[in-house]
C-alpha cells in the first residue's frame, strides 16, 4: 500500500514540473495560433518612450502577455489568415516598424468599439524599413463597427519604403457599418514614395463609413505622393451608402495625386473631398480609367504654381453624372489647369450638375476637354475662368459634339486674356427642349469668340443660344467659324462690340441660317420654303437676333363625334393645341349618310397659327389616338383617323300574333309561315326583317286525323347596321291543325259529291290554314292571311237551298219505311 501511494505520489510531482516546464516555456512570446482565430485587446496602452524594450503581442490575447521582443517595436504581429481583431480603447504609440504586421494573412477583419489610436514617431533615418500602422500586403482588410482608428505618423521621414505601401497597406479595403478611420500624417521631411492607402484592388466605404486622409508637406522630389494609390486594371475606388472620403495633401516639390484607380464610382449618396495644396509639378485630383458618380458629391480643389499640367479629374474612358451628382473642381494657380479632361465622352442625365472655376492662371487654361458631350434633364455645365497668362478655353475640343435636350444648361464666362479666350470650341451644337447656352468670352487683345463650331448646328423647340464676345478689338466675334445653323423654332442671339458673325456660308440650305455679307455681316436672312424666320441687326453689325418658328411636337384633335346609323358624319373637328389653327375641316369616305357597323376614313388638314410650324415628326392625337399624319410641302399637315359608325341597339322582336289554323294533312313545309318579322331599334323605328324557321324538330304527323297544335321556332335575322345587344331573336308562332270531319267522310263515299258555290271564307291563312284571329299585330307584325282553296271545311251558308235539302231527307225516310213494310208482310 505504501509502495502505490508513492508512486502516486511521484508520478503526481513529474506532471506538475511538466506543467511548470511548459508554462516557463510560454513566458515572453507565443507561437503562432491556428487560422481563423479572434484576438481581442480592451483598454491597453502600448508605450516605447526609448529604445530598450517595448509591449510586444504575437498572437495573443486581451492583455495576457508582455515581454520585450525587438527594439523599436510596440506592434501586433501574426501569420494566420481569417483573423477578427476587435479593438477597444487600444492606444499603440512611439513603436518603430509596422504596428499590426500580418504578412501571411488573406482575410482580416477589425472592429472597432470606441476610439483607437496607433502612433508613430519613428525618427531614425537609417532603417530599411516600412512604418506602415497596418502593413499586410496580402490580406483583404475589413474595418466595421462604429468605433474610430486614428493611425498618426508623426514627423516621418518617410511613411513607406518604395512599395512596401502606405499608412494602410492592403491587398483591399472595405470600411463599413459607420466605422470611422483617420489616417494624419502632419510632414514628411524627405524620402521615397508615400501614401496614404495602398490597395492593389481598391478601397470600398459603405453604409456611412469615413476614410480621412492628411498628408502633410513633402520635400521629397520626383517621387509619388499619393492619397489612395490602386491602379491595378481591376482596381476600384468606391464611395456609397452616405460614406464619406476626405484627402488633404500638403504643399509638395512634385506633383501629387489625391486618388489614382482604375473605376471610379461614387453612388448613393457618397461624398468625397480632395484639396491637394500648392505643388511644383503635375497634379491630378482624381485620375481614373472610368468616371461613373450618381447623387453623390465630389468636391476637388488643386492648387499650384508649377510648370506642369493639373487636372481636377483625368480620365482615359467615360465621365458619367446621374441622378444629383455633384462635381465641383477648382483649380488655383498653375501654367495649365484643365478642369475636366477625358478621352472619352460625358454623359449627364437627372439633375446633374458640373462646375469648373479655374482661378490665377499663368498660361492656358481650359475648362472642360472632352469628346462627345450629351446632355438632358436639368443638367448644368458652368465654367468659370480668371484673367488668364495667355489664352483660356471653357470647352474645348475641335471634334465634339454637344447634344443638349429638355432643360440642359451650359454657361461659360471667361476672364480677360493676354492673348485671346473662346468660350466653346467644338464641331457641332445640337440644342431641343427647353435647354440653353450662354458665352461671355472676355477681352483679349488678339480677340475673342464666344461659340466656334465647323460642322452643322441646330437649335430647335425653345432652345436658345447667346454668345457675347469680349471688348477689345475689331476681331472680337460673337459665333465665329459659323458654318451652317438650322434655326427651328429656337433663338440665336449673338452680341459683339464688334462683329455678331464671322461666316464662309458653303453649307447653307432650306432651313440653314445664312449670313450672306460674309466677314462684314451686314444682313442676315434665312433661305427656307416652309419656314418664315425673322433675322434683326442692330447698331454696325454689333448684334443680330434671330428667331425660328415655333415648332409644334404635337396636336391633339377633338371634337369628331362618333358617327351614328343614319346621320352624315361631322365636317369639322377642332384643336385647343397652341399654335394650330382650331378649325380642321374633314373629308370623309364613304359619302353620304352613315350606315351601322361600317368603317369611314376622314381626312383632315391641320394648319399651322402664324409664328408656330410642324415638322416631320409633329405627331397627331384624335382624342387621345394616333393617327397618320405626313408634312405637306405648304407647311400644313394632313391627317387620317378611321372611325366606325355605331349600330342601332335593338329593343325588342315581335312575333306574329294569334295562331295559324291549317288544314289536315297540310304538309309541314305548305303551311305557309310568315316570312318576315317586326323589331324595334332604340331609335324607336318599326321595321319587318326576314325570319328563319326551324322545321326540323317539330313533332307533327301529316297522316293523322286528329286536331294538332304545333309551336313551331324561328330566328329573326337582323340588318348589318342593327346589334342584337342581350336582345332574343328567337320567334313563336303556333299553328292548329284540324281534324277531319264527317262530312268529308260522307263526302268521299258519295258517287257525285254536291257542289257548293259563292262559298267564302270566314278568316285568311297562308297555305292551306287560316289564323283564327284576325286582329292584326299591335306592332305591325305580319297578319299571315291568305284565301282558302275551295276543298277547305269552310262553314257553308244554306241560304235558297234548304227546302231541297229538306226534301231529299223525306223522301230518303219514306224509301226505308217502304222497304220495312214488304219485309213483314213476307215473313207474315
Amino acid at each position: 500500500m505504501k509502495l502505490k501511494k508513492t508512486m502516486k505520489k511521484g508520478i503526481s510531482l513529474v506532471m506538475t514540473l511538466a506543467l511548470m516546464f511548459t508554462l516557463l516555456l510560454n513566458v515572453g512570446v507565443l507561437e503562432p495560433k491556428a487560422a481563423g482565430f479572434t484576438m481581442k485587446i480592451a483598454g491597453i496602452t502600448v508605450n516605447a518612450t526609448d529604445e530598450s524594450g517595448v509591449v510586444y503581442y504575437k498572437n495573443g490575447d486581451a492583455g495576457s502577455f508582455t515581454g520585450t521582443a525587438d527594439s523599436y517595436n510596440a506592434k501586433l504581429e501574426w501569420g494566420a489568415s481569417g483573423v477578427t481583431l476587435t479593438l477597444d480603447g487600444l492606444n499603440m504609440g512611439y513603436g518603430g516598424s509596422n504596428h499590426i504586421d500580418c504578412d501571411n494573412a488573406i482575410d482580416m477583419t477589425i472592429v472597432l468599439i470606441g476610439e483607437n489610436k496607433m502612433y508613430q514617431g519613428q525618427t531614425y533615418m537609417g532603417m530599411l524599413a516600412a512604418f506602415n500602422c497596418i502593413d499586410m500586403p496580402s490580406a483583404n482588410l475589413t474595418i466595421t463597427g462604429k468605433g474610430s482608428l486614428n493611425l498618426v505618423c508623426d514627423n516621418q521621414t518617410f511613411v513607406s519604403y518604395y512599395d512596401e505601401g502606405g499608412v494602410i497597406g492592403v491587398n483591399s479595403l472595405y470600411i463599413t457599418d459607420e466605422a470611422k478611420v483617420n489616417i494624419n500624417v502632419p510632414k514628411i521631411t524627405s524620402g521615397s514614395d508615400n501614401y496614404g492607402v495602398r490597395s492593389v484592388l481598391g478601397v470600398n466605404l459603405d453604409s456611412k463609413a469615413s476614410l480621412d486622409i492628411n498628408l502633410g508637406s513633402t520635400q521629397s522630389s520626383g517621387l509619388e505622393y499619393i492619397g489612395i494609390k490602386s491602379n491595378t486594371t481591376s482596381s476600384q475606388v468606391k464611395i456609397a451608402g452616405e460614406s464619406k472620403l476626405s484627402i488633404t495633401m500638403g504643399a509638395s516639390t512634385s506633383g501629387k495625386i489625391g486618388i489614382e484607380c482604375y473605376d471610379f464610382d461614387a453612388t448613393t449618396s457618397g461624398n468625397v473631398s480632395i484639396d491637394l495644396g500648392p505643388n511644383n509639378g503635375g497634379t491630378y485630383g482624381i485620375k481614373t480609367n472610368d468616371f461613373d458618380v450618381t447623387d453623390s458629391s465630389i468636391n476637388i480643389t488643386v492648387g499650384g504654381t508649377g510648370a506642369n499640367t493639373s487636372y481636377g479629374v483625368l480620365c482615359e474612358q467615360s465621365i458619367s453624372l446621374a441622378g444629383n451628382a455633384s462635381l465641383k473642381t477648382t483649380m488655383k494657380g498653375g501654367n495649365w489647369p484643365n478642369g475636366i479632361k477625358s478621352n472619352g465622352d460625358l454623359t449627364m442625365t437627372g439633375a446633374a450638375s458640373l462646375d469648373v472655376n479655374i482661378e490665377s492662371i499663368n498660361n492656358y487654361a481650359i475648362g472642360v476637354e472632352l469628346y462627345d458631350i450629351a446632355m438632358s434633364g436639368n443638367t448644368v455645365i458652368n465654367v468659370e475662368t480668371d484673367d488668364p497668362g495667355q489664352s483660356s478655353y471653357g470647352i474645348f475640343k475641335t471634334d465634339s459634339d454637344i447634344t443638349m435636350s429638355d432643360n440642359a444648361k451650359i454657361i461659360v464666362a471667361l476672364g480677360d486674356g493676354t492673348v485671346e479666350s473662346k468660350g466653346i470650341v467644338v464641331k457641332s451644337l445640337t440644342m431641343s427642349g427647353n435647354s440653353s447656352v450662354d458665352v461671355t468670352s472676355g477681352n483679349g487683345p488678339d480677340g475673342s469668340y464666344g461659340i466656334s463650331t465647323t460642322e452643322l448646328s441646330q437649335i430647335s423647340s425653345n432652345a436658345v443660344v447667346t454668345s457675347t464676345a469680349g471688348e477689345s478689338t475689331t476681331e472680337s466675334v460673337a459665333i465665329r467659324n459659323m458654318v451652317a445653323w438650322e434655326i427651328n423654332g429656337g433663338q440665336l442671339e449673338a452680341i459683339s462690340p464688334a462683329k455678331a458673325f464671322n461666316v464662309a456660308p458653303t453649307l447653307a440650305t432650306d432651313k440653314i441660317f445664312e449670313v450672306k455679307a460674309g466677314a462684314d455681316a451686314s444682313s442676315a436672312t434665312v433661305q427656307t420654303t416652309t419656314q418664315k424666320e425673322e433675322a434683326t441687326t442692330y447698331t454696325d453689325n454689333s448684334y443680330v437676333l434671330i428667331r425660328g418658328l415655333q415648332p409644334v411636337d404635337e396636336v391633339e384633335v377633338t371634337d369628331i363625334d362618333d358617327i351614328k346609323h343614319g346621320e352624315t358624319p361631322d365636317a369639322a373637328a377642332s384643336s385647343t393645341t397652341t399654335g394650330v389653327s382650331s378649325d380642321i375641316p374633314l373629308t370623309w369616305a364613304p359619302t353620304g349618310s352613315a350606315v351601322g357597323g361600317t368603317e369611314y376614313t376622314a381626312t383632315m388638314v391641320i394648319t399651322p397659327e402664324e409664328g408656330y410650324a410642324f415638322t416631320a415628326d409633329t405627331k397627331v392625337y384624335v382624342d387621345g389616338t394616333a393617327a397618320t399624319a405626313t408634312l405637306q410641302d405648304d407647311g400644313t399637315l394632313k391627317a387620317t383617323v378611321k372611325k366606325t359608325a355605331e349600330k342601332l341597339n335593338l329593343v325588342s322582336v315581335e312575333g306574329p300574333n294569334g295562331e295559324l289554323v291549317v288544314d289536315n294533312g297540310t304538309a309541314l313545309e305548305n303551311m305557309r309561315l310568315p316570312g318576315t318579322v317586326g323589331i324595334k331599334t332604340e331609335d324607336g323605328n318599326l321595321d319587318q326583317v326576314d325570319v328563319r324557321w326551324n322545321l326540323s324538330n317539330v313533332n307533327y304527323n301529316s297522316s293523322s286525323k286528329e286536331e294538332q297544335v304545333l309551336t313551331i321556332t324561328g330566328t329573326a335575322i337582323l340588318p348589318s347596321y342593327v346589334d342584337p345587344v342581350n336582345v332574343s331573336l328567337d320567334v313563336n308562332i303556333t299553328v292548329r291543325v284540324k281534324a277531319a270531319s264527317t262530312t268529308e267522310a260522307t263526302t268521299e263515299a258519295t258517287t257525285e259529291a254536291p257542289t257548293t258555290t259563292g262559298t267564302e271564307a270566314t278568316t285568311q291563312a297562308p297555305g292551306s290554314g287560316s289564323m283564327t284571329d284576325t286582329e292584326a299585330p299591335t306592332t305591325a307584325t305580319t297578319a299571315a292571311t291568305t284565301e282558302a282553296p275551295d276543298n277547305s271545311d269552310a262553314n257553308v251558308k244554306t241560304g235558297d237551298n234548304a227546302p231541297l235539302a229538306m226534301l231529299f231527307v223525306l223522301m230518303l225516310l219514306a224509301g226505308i219505311g217502304m222497304v220495312v213494310v214488304s219485309k213483314k208482310k213476307e215473313t207474315i
